[in-house]
């Protein structure tokens, strides 16, 4: 009797053992149903990094590679075909992984300034019991400058509204931008701008109405030229006491 026992008890733990085995190479981990999903609803592309993945994650992991298919949706996308380009049309999720990835690469010199674009993805799942959960992801960029970057910043004496500044083309003498008369800052602290501008030499033209610049019974002012960099900024010219008079220029370069 005892002996048939013990055979019975044998015998059904192998049958358990084979059925753990069995889904094992069956189910996914977890033994849930998968649920595809991209990792963000929304994300913004810069210009100092242009190409950024975009992520699809798998709720539970498989044995096998699997790819989930992404579309572009048409009637959201802002973005032109030429402004953007994505690294395939769908995402590889590898056997035991849980996230795959497309790259997306933004041309922002194709945009037009002052331009925003979004690019609006959706996920392509399979009619086999598979569920989405995040199907849908915005990419977000907007027009960058190309050239070189700069910002002018501008600290204020006491009477802010006797300044003006102005930018010309070193070599062609060409105006460039700036003010055309005073009392453009009545009541300012400070002022600062930034430039989308070509390689070239520089002249930052700093006037006073008054004739004393930024120095020095009333207040001291200054007026500070950088260079923007995806790698950090650099300072390129910077002015204070010094401008003591009616007028004086600036020289600096971008490009070289």
């Amino acid at each position: 009797m005892k002996e048939n026992k013990l055979k019975l008890f044998i015998l059904l733990f192998s049958l358990f053992a084979v059925v753990g085995c069995e889904e094992d190479l069956i189910e996914y981990r977890g033994g849930q149903p998968t649920a595809y999903s991209f990792a963000r609803t929304s994300q913004t592309v810069g210009v100092c990094n242009p190409t950024v993945p975009i992520n699809v994650e798998a709720t539970i992991a498989s044995n096998q590679e699997r790819t989930v298919q992404v579309s572009v949706n048409d009637e959201l996308t802002t973005a032109l075909a030429s402004e953007y380009t994505l690294g395939g049309t769908s995402a590889v999720i590898s056997a035991g992984d849980f996230v795959g990835s497309i790259d997306i690469t933004v041309d922002f010199a194709a945009i037009p300034v002052g331009e925003s674009r979004v690019v609006v993805l959706d996920l392509v799942i399979p009619q086999d019991g598979t569920l989405n959960t995040r199907g849908t992801t915005t990419i977000a960029f907007s027009s960058a400058c190309t050239l070189n970057e700069a910002t002018l910043d501008f600290v204020f004496d006491s009477y802010p509204q006797e300044f003006a500044w102005q930018l010309y083309d070193e070599d062609t003498g060409a105006f460039i931008t700036g003010d055309t008369g005073f009392g453009n800052y009545a009541g300012a602290d400070g002022f600062s701008t930034t430039l989308c501008l070509p390689d070239g030499n520089y002249l930052l033209r700093l006037l006073d109405s008054f004739g004393d610049g930024f120095c020095c019974a009333y207040g001291n002012g200054s007026a500070t030229v950088t260079a923007n960099d995806c790698d950090g900024d650099t300072e390129l010219a910077s002015v204070g006491s010094e401008f003591t008079g009616g007028e004086l220029f600036v020289p600096f370069s971008l490009g070289q």
